[in-house]
């Protein structure tokens, strides 16, 4: 008959995982870093919303360079700053997907004003 020690880490399953173990994690670091992010998103999507009005792109098309444009720079930054790996970065227990999809509607909003803006400088006007 085998003991549990639930100290010890011994048990009918094998040694246990710590979960005694604290994240540490800096509230303004993290706000520091999240506006950094938004300034290049936001960026990005005014540059693509001014070359998809030049382009004259209409309907789905536009908001296919959103997207694509967003993708980009989120991958970008997960990859390049974040080295791939967001848990380090990150809330902890918030995803990737998250991430990805963050400020969406903001910069959604700053494209699609610089796209119906600048289309009307070139073809309507």
């Amino acid at each position: 008959m085998m003991m549990n020690d639930p100290m010890a880490g011994i048990g009918e399953g094998g040694p246990k995982e710590d979960t005694n173990t604290k994240t540490m994690f800096d509230q303004h670091a993290h706000m520091y870093n999240l506006s950094k992010i938004d300034k290049a998103r936001s960026l990005l999507s005014i540059v693509t919303g001014c070359c998809t009005g030049i382009l004259g792109c209409t309907g789905f098309q536009g908001f296919m360079l959103f997207f694509l444009s967003h993708l980009f720079i989120s991958v970008s930054i997960w990859l390049v700053s974040m080295k791939g790996t967001y848990k380090n970065y990150g809330i902890p227990g918030s995803s990737i997907r998250s991430f990805l999809s963050a400020d969406l509607q903001k910069s959604g909003m700053s494209f699609t004003l610089f796209w119906t803006l600048f289309y009307g400088l070139c073809y309507l006007f």
